[in-house]
């Protein structure tokens, strides 16, 4: 029943307001993701502007460069030794300095920066939210006691609050709990797992039984207190209105009290007897996509498999490789932990050095991020003196990792991941690990329309994939990385043409390596599939995205060609081993894409005009509905 109210709500959608926003929001949204009309703060303008040009992953979202305060005004910044520690409060070093992790709050500097009490943002004028979620180191009764009508219009509020003052100021969550109550707000869940041991001898030895610091807790408006208290006014609870209350209750899992809340809206005419009556089992409660990660594998038929968001493999070890981007990183690191198996997977972090002494401040940011990064099973960090190079560190730190673990899933420091990105990589690492054909899994899929009768989650490529993928090891150790016989395949014009099959500009950017002028592991990766006559395999819509095609990297001019919407499908149908064949028209799109664009800002026109290339181009356009893009970027 509740599923049918996610349909019924789809012209209203559910009002999100996201205070500290990571651009994203964690998976237990997933089932309604498509209903969220989210408004996001950010202090970061520059953040902002990226989030409001990718695709929305919501209903629609939208970004405010704001920091959200109690007061309009100037205050301190208090920029930390980690970034997760920045506050508007100064550090209570007196007491922080008796744990553990006292030095993440060492301050390395201050900024005075604008901030706006969250009842004059004109942006919200005309903004009632369902849902607030607020993570503001502290600040929550400042900025709560001016939400006024924001609040008032709120029916489930999410909280991070220390039950200490590890700011010097901080709302404590007594002081939360005693504020939320006399506003109607009772508490329904709360995550206490931010134990912090003592900073003495025993830090090393944690027995599960420290010092609860801080926790997450979710809040929900109960309108039956309210009412008792002579305080619920039932104008504006319109039929829509009610229903966004029962999905949020059904997100929660709070089935109880959400049909409590329906017998007391039918009590005062608002709710029908038919609607409440649908109501009465828990399975009407139950939401798609919410169901339990621990699930096995359901069989569905003889010819495929349906694999739910978790299930029992030997997990790969995921492999991440960041240089100098700690604001690219820091997105990275909260979207692959949003993943439900991150917590069950070995990292291994390999941070590159710095070229010179104007990237020792960023390369040692990053590196920040990386020692206080929790969330996985086991994190591995490696270090390096100087500087290697992606290409160099790619080759070398996937060969260490594959050769101990027989498999490895390679990211880098500026992607972004749905939240099933580890469950889809594992499960197809073990559904083909026998079948010779497919040489990697990707994540990342290019912004081309799938042929209306293509039914199936994923396809093959010819060309690999470098933006989240995954392979084994008996593939990794196939790979020439010196590629002897190049000159006799660049010589080659059929064999160029058959390479060329993942798009023409493949065998350019192979040239291009071969020659020295760029350092590239993935264009030798590619040669690899094609010695081997084999393919990628990836997700139908992409289930990752890229941060980097801002500038910011080494290897990437500036453009949004490659931008995706970010697939949040949890559930994924994989043909068994040696049923999906290679989809020529998926392939010619997927090809065309690619074919003939600038790189690092240069226009290849007159070397296509030159070649027959150019022909080739024009005969695929007529074939095949083309998907137009402006820049090629090459990549590692």
């Amino acid at each position: 029943m509740l599923q049918k109210y996610i349909k019924e709500l789809q012209d209203y959608g559910i009002n999100l307001i996201d205070i500290g926003s990571s651009g994203s929001l964690d998976t237990k949204w997933t089932p309604i993701k498509d209903l969220i009309n989210l408004v996001g703060f950010d202090p970061n303008k520059e953040e902002c502007e990226r989030q409001n040009k990718l695709p929305s992953q919501y209903k629609s979202s939208v970004f405010l460069p704001y920091a959200v305060h109690g007061k309009d005004g100037v205050e301190t910044l208090y920029m930390t030794k980690s970034i997760y520690c920045y506050s508007l409060l100064k550090p209570n070093k007196q007491w922080l300095d008796r744990f553990s992790f006292h030095e993440l709050f060492d301050v390395q500097g201050e900024e005075d920066i604008q901030v706006r009490a969250i009842n004059n943002i004109e942006e919200l004028k005309q903004f009632l939210p369902d849902v607030i979620k607020i993570d503001v180191q502290g600040l929550e009764l400042p900025i709560f006691r001016k939400a006024g009508r924001l609040l008032d219009s709120a029916f489930y509020v999410e909280t991070e609050t220390g039950f200490t003052e590890n700011y010097v100021g901080e709302t404590t969550f007594s002081q939360l709990d005693v504020f939320m109550q006399a506003n109607g707000f009772l508490m329904f869940d709360i995550n206490v797992n931010h134990r912090v041991p003592r900073n003495n001898q025993f830090k090393d030895h944690p027995t599960g039984k420290e010092q609860i610091l801080w926790a997450e807790a979710v809040w929900l408006k109960d309108y039956v207190g309210l009412d008792r208290q002579g305080k619920f006014d039932p104008h504006g609870f319109t039929d829509h209105k009610i229903k966004k209350i029962l999905t949020l209750c059904a997100l929660a899992q709070c089935y109880d009290f959400g049909f409590e809340l329906a017998e007391f809206f039918h009590s005062k005419g608002l709710f029908s007897n038919l609607d409440l009556g649908a109501l009465s089992s828990i399975e009407a409660w139950k939401l798609d996509g919410s169901a339990d990660i621990t699930e096995n594998i359901e069989i569905k038929s003889d010819s495929e498999l349906v694999f739910p968001k978790s299930f029992e493999v030997d997990l790969a070890p995921i492999v991440l490789f960041v240089f100098n981007r700690p604001d690219h990183t820091k997105r990275t690191l909260i979207s692959l932990k949003s993943n439900p198996l991150a917590k069950e997977s070995e990292l291994f972090i390999f941070s590159d050095g710095p070229r010179d002494k104007n990237d020792e401040a960023d390369v040692d940011a990053v590196r920040n991020l990386i020692d206080t990064l929790d969330g996985f099973k086991k994190i591995t960090v490696v270090k390096k003196n100087a500087n290697s190079g992606l290409a160099k560190s790619v080759i070398a730190g996937v060969t260490e990792v594959i050769n101990k673990y027989g498999k490895a899933i390679v990211v880098e420091d500026d992607l972004l991941f749905s939240p099933y990105f580890l469950s889809y990589m594992n499960e197809a690492l073990c559904s083909y690990e026998e079948d010779v054909r497919i040489f990697s899994v990707g994540g990342y899929s290019p912004p081309i329309p799938m042929p209306d009768d293509y039914k199936e989650d994923s396809y093959l490529s010819y060309r690999c994939c470098t933006w989240g993928w995954a392979t084994w090891r008996d593939r990794w150790d196939r790979v020439d990385w010196d590629v002897k016989d190049f000159d006799q395949f660049i010589n080659d014009p059929s064999q160029v043409e058959l390479f060329n099959r993942g798009g023409d500009d493949m065998s350019q950017i192979f040239k291009q390596q071969m020659e020295g002028k760029i350092s590239s592991w993935g264009i030798r990766w590619d040669y690899a599939h094609f010695k081997n006559d084999a393919y990628c395999f990836r997700p139908s819509h992409s289930i990752v995205g890229n941060t980097g095609n801002d500038g910011s990297g080494v290897h990437c001019a500036p453009t949004d060609a490659f931008d995706v919407s970010i697939n949040l499908q949890s559930t994924f149908v994989f043909p068994k081993a040696g049923q999906l064949q290679l989809d020529e028209e998926i392939n010619g799109r997927f090809a065309t894409f690619y074919d003939g664009r600038p790189r690092n800002g240069s226009v290849l026109i007159t070397s296509l005009v030159k070649t027959s290339l150019f022909r080739r181009m024009a005969r695929r356009a007529l074939k095949r509905a083309p998907v137009l893009r402006k820049f090629l970027v090459w990549r590692s």
